[in-house]
């Protein structure tokens, strides 16, 4: 009788081990963050992990759904995928201006629940950059038929996002359509030629606003104001300076207790430096490497190349919202709202990483399914 099985490189379980474990201790992590905050807001201590328990499981219904998908489908029906997600970035406007309400517009409200659209359209770059990457080799190095169509079509949700206003989320989903064009061929300097009116206009947009550009202040140091527009950050550091090496322990930080804020959702990773203390919080940059690493790698083996722009578009936005999230708690970038992947306290986020992963393992199984071995009993 013989017995066929799909074999697997090495990374691939260093892959599976790096994300669990993320999940793991990120789930330990928002418990401990979040009591105080859930206790206030609540009444209960526990009402934010039970909620992040909740998504867990959604996240996890979601990957599933996705696995089972043939992740070529996506590519077949892309042009409907993006007219979807314009129609969603839209949305939050049109129910504003329906209700005659003022509020960012950054969620589409079901009733039921909410959905933040930059993560549909997160979602839907990745699909669409692998699609058009993968099918214009002939035509990559044209100014024209290059990388005006994908700035164009992208551009155009990106800039609805930043008016929603959600500003640090357009930064870092255009930094990810850089990337992923740039490592598809685009030719550097058409790249810059594109961005630098982009980026005078994005000063533009920051300098006009008093609390963007108050960050920016903060962050070169112009503004020390220890109530003021630096309070965010200086807690930050000092939950941080409290961890020392080993940590005080888990559940024993002191910022959490409504010094902090956000301390379960942007600025989590302060308060593992401070529960875990630079050793934990090492040990989470260490994650995110192998994550980072292995997932190169896999991308180096595949040889569809949709499938392996895909898996580069799911590895960079993981890796830049991680890099940001911990990034700012420390003080390398200004203050944004960005959570970390799998740890924050995060809804829409989840779900999507969750389908992401789920297309991502599907296109595992697929590059290694032929090969296989054969054992004889």
């Amino acid at each position: 009788m013989n017995e066929k099985a799909t074999t697997y490189p090495g990374y691939v379980l260093i892959l599976k081990v790096s994300l669990a474990l993320l999940v793991l201790l990120g789930t330990i992590m928002l418990f401990s963050a979040s009591s105080q905050i859930s206790l206030e807001r609540y009444g209960n201590s526990n009402a934010y992990f039970f909620h992040h328990l909740q998504r867990l499981f959604m996240a996890l219904l979601f990957g599933l759904a996705c696995y089972l998908i043939d992740y070529r489908t996506f590519r077949k029906h892309i042009r409907l995928i993006y007219i979807l997600t314009l129609i969603a970035v839209i949305m939050p406007f049109v129910q504003n201006m329906i209700s005659n309400r003022s509020d960012p517009a950054r969620w589409i409200r079901t009733g039921v629940m909410t959905i933040q659209t930059a993560e549909i359209l997160r979602f839907t770059l990745i699909i669409y950059l692998a699609s058009y990457l993968s099918g214009r080799k002939e035509t990559i190095m044209s100014y024209r038929q290059g990388i005006l169509p994908p700035f164009i079509t992208l551009g155009i949700p990106i800039l609805l996002i930043a008016l929603a206003p959600d500003f640090s989320t357009a930064v870092i989903l255009f930094l990810i359509t850089c990337i992923i064009l740039y490592v598809g061929g685009i030719p550097l300097k058409h790249l810059a030629i594109t961005t630098l009116p982009l980026l005078l206009g994005a000063f533009v947009y920051v300098r006009i606003s008093d609390y963007r550009w108050n960050r920016v202040l903060v962050f070169l140091g112009k503004e020390s104001n220890p109530s003021g527009s630096a309070y965010q950050i200086n807690q930050s550091l000092i939950s941080l300076a409290n961890g020392r090496l080993a940590g005080t322990g888990l559940g024993k930080s002191m910022l959490k207790n409504l010094y902090l804020p956000e301390a379960h959702t942007d600025f989590i990773y302060s308060i593992i430096g401070e529960e875990w203390g630079f050793l934990g919080a090492g040990f989470f940059i260490l994650l995110f490497v192998l994550i980072f690493i292995s997932l190169i790698r896999l991308s180096m083996d595949i040889r569809d190349m949709y499938g392996k722009y895909i898996v580069f578009g799911i590895n960079i936005s993981l890796i830049l919202y991680a890099l940001f999230n911990m990034g700012v708690t420390v003080g390398l970038f200004p203050v944004t709202g960005l959570p970390m992947p799998f740890v924050s306290y995060s809804g829409s986020q989840l779900l999507i990483n969750g389908a992401l992963l789920g297309i991502l393992f599907r296109i595992i199984r697929e590059t290694f399914h032929a090969e296989t071995v054969y054992k004889t009993y």
